[in-house]
């Protein structure tokens, strides 16, 4: 049960993020937009990996590692900017 409960938070908040950037309420470039990512698709592999699905831990892990990247990046890119319009 517990499983499901977090399965399906993982997927509102992929599914969240997507919905938000086309949208045009959440920017990609973003940090909420990665963060939604990284914390969706961090529960989705978590659920993956009991569930002994390979392709399904490869992809969500991948999705989990680049979101995070892309996540590293937009925080450090907002101080630059805010410095930048002062």
């Amino acid at each position: 049960m517990l499983h499901q409960l977090l399965s399906v938070i993982g997927a509102l908040l992929v599914l969240g993020a997507y919905a938000g950037n086309l949208l045009h309420r959440l920017d990609r470039d973003g940090a909420w937009y990665a963060g939604l990512n990284v914390v969706g698709s961090g529960l989705l592999s978590y659920v993956a990996w009991f569930s002994a699905a390979a392709g399904l831990v490869l992809i969500e892990v991948a999705w989990a590692l680049i979101s995070l990247v892309a996540l590293i990046q937009a925080t450090r890119r907002r101080p630059r900017e805010a410095s930048q319009e002062s």
